[in-house]
């Protein structure tokens, strides 16, 4: 365990290894029918092209740790924009750390949480690739560096999301095609980013 994400013994009890399958349209479309007011953005994941990372979703799906394969290079890595979109909030609290949420239209967000760095402001619009930070592990909940991902719909259009609770907007993420998080207790190995040939791009 040394080095390793610690969460609480129930949830390690949870975090079984599984496989993840490529989705085909029917299928995505069923899993998103409940929350189909704007198409989901095509997302690659968070991270230059050919890095590999460990996902998690430990007890709280469909949220998503990720730590990088090797675990140890976790601690400082570029993070970048999976899609484009604009950010919505850039801060810091004292349970999440450095924090970034991005709105990528349609009623869809995403969230980055103990970040170690900040490389964006509210207000900036960003193409896929874009830088957005680095991965840390800031804040009281931040344990070991680690990138705690979430994916959001509006589903009911009040322009608004909320963090947890009874009635949250949160839904499993899907990277380049492939669904991660719809259930608690999953972990997808060596899982390869093909967030590629988007250079070295910032705010605009």
């Amino acid at each position: 365990m040394t080095g390793e994400i610690r969460r609480p013994l129930a949830a390690l009890t949870l975090a079984v290894l599984t496989g993840v399958g490529l989705v085909g349209p029917a299928q995505l479309a069923h899993a998103d029918a409940s929350h189909a007011r704007g198409p989901r953005p095509a997302m690659q994941l968070p991270f230059p092209c050919e890095q590999k990372w460990r996902l998690n979703t430990w007890g709280h799906a469909p949220a998503l740790d990720m730590v990088r394969e090797p675990q140890r290079a976790t601690n400082g890595s570029k993070l970048i924009a999976p899609a484009a979109g604009t950010v919505v909030m850039s801060k810091w609290s004292n349970g999440a750390g450095h924090s970034v949420k991005i709105d990528h239209g349609g009623g869809w967000y995403t969230v980055y949480i103990h970040l170690r760095v900040r490389s964006v402001k509210v207000g900036d619009r960003l193409t896929r690739g874009s830088v957005l930070g680095q991965v840390g592990g800031t804040g009281t909940n931040g344990n070991t560096p680690h990138l705690h991902f979430e994916t959001w719909y509006d589903k009911n259009g009040d322009g608004k999301t909320g963090w947890g609770g009874p009635g949250v907007e949160r839904v499993p993420s899907v990277f380049n095609g492939a669904v991660y998080g719809n259930r608690d207790g999953q972990e997808y190995r060596n899982v390869s980013s093909n967030n590629c040939n988007v250079g070295e791009l910032g705010p605009h």
